[in-house]
């Protein structure tokens, strides 16, 4: 049997927050974009530019983020607010690791 996965649902800790985010495979097009711009040379404007065009896509469901007046906070402000940037960084990470084959489940 296959090891593909539709879709899998990860919990991130972010700034006291338990933030789920249910991600889907990535595309060839967009895993080798974000693989490329994650690249220690690639300028960190290149990665944010392709992690916040492509990463929607992908993040299907998106929950637990709250700001500091406790009102809830959708994806968009992931990808449009510096605060975020190593949240959105971990989401990448996630969505590469689970569009590649792997021998063991990604947790």
């Amino acid at each position: 049997m296959s090891r593909y996965i539709k879709a899998k649902t990860f919990t991130f800790n972010f700034d006291g927050d338990a933030v789920q985010a249910r991600l889907s495979p990535l595309e060839y097009p967009d895993m080798m974009r974000l693989q490329s711009q994650g690249q220690a040379e690639t300028r960190i404007a290149d990665f944010v530019a392709a992690a916040r065009e492509i990463t929607p896509r992908y993040v299907t469901e998106f929950t637990g983020l709250k700001d500091a007046e406790g009102n809830v906070l959708g994806y968009d402000v992931v990808t449009s607010q510096v605060y975020f940037a190593e949240l959105l960084r971990e989401i990448v990470s996630k969505l590469l690791e689970l569009s590649q084959p792997v021998t063991s489940d990604p947790t």
